[in-house]
């Protein structure tokens, strides 16, 4: 567990994208905000689920569409391991995909390409959320 040095703890992000670019630009941008949060890549499903019981993350940022495990299972199984995990979905997929990421259990839905601002915002009130 890392921390910031004043007794708490550090936030951790997990960015799960198949596309190299988007997951680096998702990184870059959360590792440059105050507080500088933890950011974990994973570009495929699998490597998602072992980075969820490895790094044990705040909140996730997960694409849909990947190969290996489409988005839906993953986040099926994160929740398996942790209910109370907030996933947050950013892909580029239809309305229909949006909709059974939410029956899936998804906190929320932002469409490719998507407001980094917006993502921060969403982001904050996944990890408040979680802590109230």
């Amino acid at each position: 567990m890392r921390s910031t040095g004043n007794g708490s703890r550090r936030r951790r992000i997990l960015v799960v994208d198949d596309e190299p670019a988007f997951a680096e630009l998702m990184a870059d941008f959360f590792s440059g905000l105050p507080g500088s949060p933890s950011v974990t890549v994973a570009g495929n499903g699998l490597a998602a689920l072992d980075a969820v019981h490895r790094e044990m993350p705040d909140v996730v940022l997960l694409d849909l569409k990947m190969p290996v495990m489409n988005g839906l299972d993953v986040m099926k199984r994160m929740h398996e391991v942790d209910p109370t995990l907030p996933i947050l979905v950013i892909s580029g997929t239809d309305s229909r995909m949006a909709n059974q990421a939410f029956r899936a259990g998804a906190f929320g839905y932002v469409p490719k390409p998507t407001n980094l601002r917006y993502v921060e915002h969403l982001v904050e009130e996944a990890v408040a959320r979680r802590r109230t």
